[in-house]
């Protein structure tokens, strides 16, 4: 098993203010495995442990509600 942490940066559409990053951080800060989660107005980059959650659950979480859209997103393993 591979447990070489990923990580993905998304680009999101909708957020305007603080309350905005506010709301993202509380919503991904209830999924397991993400060990770094840092969130700016446009963006989130995650450090997410692939066994423990997926790309899938970290979008639908951003999104749910409607207000957030992913624009785009990048993934990268960290290789150290």
């Amino acid at each position: 098993m591979d447990n070489t942490p990923t990580k993905l940066t998304l680009d999101i559409n909708g957020m305007h203010c603080d309350s905005c990053i506010q709301r993202i951080e509380s919503a991904l800060g209830k999924i397991t495995g993400l060990p770094s989660i840092q969130v700016t107005l446009g963006q989130v980059v995650v450090t997410l442990d692939d066994s423990q959650t997926t790309k899938r659950e970290i979008i639908e979480s951003i999104t749910q509600g409607g207000q957030f859209t992913v624009t785009a997103f990048s993934t990268e393993r960290d290789t150290k």
